[in-house]
């Protein structure tokens, strides 16, 4: 912000010269101003004199003793470098090249001896209003960097937070999956800050049923991450109590409706596993179709249901069922869709046709190197850039 004009009465000009007549009318000009006089008679006192107590304005004679005022303007610009107190130098040389040497040396006004009283004291008056716009320039770079040292520090504090809740987060996934000698797990879970709204879980129902889920919610960072925490939260409390994954939707989506404001909805894949039937039942809130690597054909089939919402989006909604076997080898291939829309730095979409091409072309990898692979393909897709959305990809397959 910029300061009230200082009156002439509290400007401080240092006039030096070895002279006393030139300083007696430097000085007479100058203080019929109002303005603070003090005096130098040479340049090495000049140099003293600013750096213990810099003034407004140096007014200074060119040809001196002990220091020329080249010599002592040029020392006193490097040592108030962070100070800008303007020098007018005043001299009886007339030549181009004398005033060159004096600009060089870092004048910042230059006069011939004797100055013309008006022309004098405009060129003081424009070196003070120089040196105002410097000292507001130099106030507001103190200002913004101070608030810019908050704002870093405040900055820091949110991703700390952050972290912290991607610590939460990441612990809602997870850690390990339940062990049965017929089937093998693999995962990614990568969010595209350091909390994310993607879950994927393994929920033991009851004697040889799983319900495997994989679940988005709208937006990232720390909001998308509260959300997934509740979704988890409702799945976990509700899977046990019903054995067909529409019911279990239903439930969760009246759940989240009353207790999530309307800016937020999550899609979701549900479905259970039947261990002993070896079957997989399956129901979709508004997700991406799912996979199913069908092993005994080599071929890739779309898990889908002819309806179903999000969650969150009705109040109500009833959502459709459907089931497939599952044989030796098969994989069923669970993703969000930041996997599928997913572009190249062209702008080219990965989607769903790559995915199943991958699927087929590292069929016969077991599941934790066969999500790697995949990975790995996107990787490159994108050129290894950071991802702009979350990405998950989980796959259970029946190995024996």
């Amino acid at each position: 912000m910029n300061q009230p004009p200082i009156p002439n009465e509290q400007r401080r000009i240092l006039i030096v010269d070895d002279e006393n007549l030139n300083l007696i009318l430097l000085e007479a000009i100058l203080h019929n101003e109002g303005y603070q006089i003090r005096q130098a008679h040479d340049g090495e006192e000049a140099v003293k004199s600013v750096l213990e107590n810099p003034p407004d304005l140096v007014v200074m004679d060119v040809c001196m003793p002990k220091k020329d005022g080249f010599q002592a303007c040029r020392e006193i610009k490097a040592s108030l470098s962070d100070n800008f107190v303007p020098v007018i130098l005043l001299t009886n040389l007339s030549d181009t090249d004398s005033q060159v040497q004096g600009l060089d040396a870092g004048a910042d006004g230059y006069l011939i001896k004797p100055p013309a009283r008006d022309e004098l004291l405009a060129r003081v008056r424009a070196m003070l209003r120089i040196r105002d716009l410097q000292e507001n320039l130099r106030r507001s770079k103190q200002e913004l960097q101070k608030t810019n040292q908050k704002l870093l520090r405040a900055q820091q504090q949110i991703e700390e937070e952050l972290q912290r809740v991607g610590s939460i987060q990441r612990s809602f996934l997870p850690d390990r999956f339940p062990y049965h000698p017929e089937f093998a797990f693999g995962c990614y879970y990568g969010p595209c800050e350091m909390a994310g709204g993607d879950y994927f879980d393994v929920i033991e129902i009851g004697k040889n049923l799983w319900g495997l889920l994989i679940a988005d919610v709208t937006g990232h960072g720390a909001s998308a991450a509260v959300v997934m925490a509740i979704t988890h939260t409702l799945m976990h409390s509700y899977a046990n109590s019903f054995h067909y994954p529409s019911t279990a939707l239903k439930v969760a989506n009246e759940k989240l409706n009353a207790h999530l404001a309307p800016t937020f909805y999550v899609t979701m894949f549900y479905g259970i596993l039947n261990l002993d039937a070896m079957k997989f039942r399956f129901s979709s809130a508004g997700h991406e179709p799912m996979m199913h690597y069908r092993a005994s054909e080599h071929r890739v089939d779309y898990l889908r249901t002819k309806h179903g919402f999000p969650l969150k989006l009705l109040e109500s909604d009833d959502y459709d069922e459907e089931e497939v076997s599952v044989g030796l080898n098969d994989k069923i291939i669970l993703f969000t869709d930041g996997l599928v829309e997913i572009r190249s730095r062209e702008g080219e979409l990965f989607g769903p046709n790559r995915l199943e091409e991958l699927a087929l072309k590292y069929h016969d990898l077991k599941p934790q190197p066969f999500v790697d692979a995949i990975i790995a393909e996107v990787q490159e897709f994108i050129f290894h850039q950071s991802f702009k959305d979350d990405l998950t990809l989980f796959v259970v397959q029946r190995i024996t």
